[in-house]
């Protein structure tokens, strides 16, 4: 699974484009970086990962991508995207600020609040399109915040192991994860 994604994610004139400043960054070690570290603090190194685990890899590995793409290039601004602008890209907007929230902040979401938060981020689907993105996205996102939530779980109850995981997460950000916030929400 990691060895298809990161060629995947390489591929000249794919799915994925980066400017050549990024790729130089990235295609040194730092992808490789990020799939190892969804592997070792998501799945324990497991040898083999079922369907629904390796789409959970492939969530994380891309919310890391994403959060170390930002961390480092210092954006004033950011969006995800697709072609209509209101579902899968609402997802990924979704699914980052879960990311942030509960594998960065470590803070613990119910699945009423998580339940709360996809209907406003994709109300706007259902509004401008009157329809909802794909029952597949949908699944693999719930499948995702449940992932992220798990892990943000196991760390809580052993500080060894959230101590590793902070000092490798701010290797792989290329800053302290400390300082990375969603800020003050209502």
């Amino acid at each position: 699974c990691k060895r298809l994604l990161l060629e995947k994610v390489k591929q000249e004139g794919g799915k994925y484009f980066f400017p050549q400043k990024v790729k130089k960054n990235l295609f040194s070690k730092k992808i490789s970086q990020i799939a190892d570290f969804i592997h070792e603090f998501g799945f324990e190194n497991k040898a083999s990962l079922s369907k629904e685990q390796r789409v959970c890899f492939i969530e994380g590995f891309y919310f890391l991508l994403m959060l170390q793409l930002v961390a480092t290039q210092n954006p004033s601004s950011f969006s995800f995207t697709c072609k209509d602008a209101v579902d899968h890209g609402m997802v990924r907007s979704f699914l980052f600020y879960l990311g942030v929230m509960m594998l960065v902040e470590l803070k613990s979401i119910t699945f009423k609040e998580i339940k709360g938060m996809w209907s406003q981020m994709l109300s706007s689907s259902i509004l401008i399109r009157e329809r909802m993105t794909s029952p597949q996205t949908y699944e693999n996102c719930l499948q995702a915040a449940e992932f992220f939530q798990g892990i943000g779980l196991k760390l809580q109850g052993d500080n060894k192991l959230k101590n590793k995981y902070f000092k490798s997460l701010s290797l792989i950000l290329g800053v302290d994860c400390k300082k990375i916030s969603l800020g003050k929400r209502a």
